[in-house]
């Protein structure tokens, strides 16, 4: 457990699948992150899989044309949805503005 505050901290990674070395590195250091009492939200355009427990996740829909159109539209709703005010840690998987 942690010794000192909780905090929130938020993950973003574009797609989330099982059996993806960057995506299971990411759910190690959020398991991590949980088992040390902190609150854990996932923003991810798409979850395949068991969500593990005490895991937030947000899908975060997105349309555009093309990859870097929708790559640019997650990173926007992601950045929006996470600056409502609080003291928040960002964590990105994907290169994205604003991390």
């Amino acid at each position: 457990m942690v010794s000192g505050p909780k905090m929130t901290i938020y993950f973003c990674l574009t797609n989330y699948f099982p059996h993806g070395g960057l995506q299971r590195d990411f759910l190690r250091i959020a398991q991590t992150c949980l088992d040390r009492g902190h609150v854990v939200e996932v923003f991810t355009q798409r979850w395949e899989g068991a969500i593990p427990q005490g895991l937030r996740v947000t899908l975060v829909p997105v349309r555009a044309l093309t990859n870097h159109g929708r790559a640019r539209a997650f990173a926007r709703k992601f950045l929006r949805s996470t600056s409502k005010g609080g003291e928040a840690i960002l964590v990105g998987f994907n290169k994205m503005p604003g991390l």
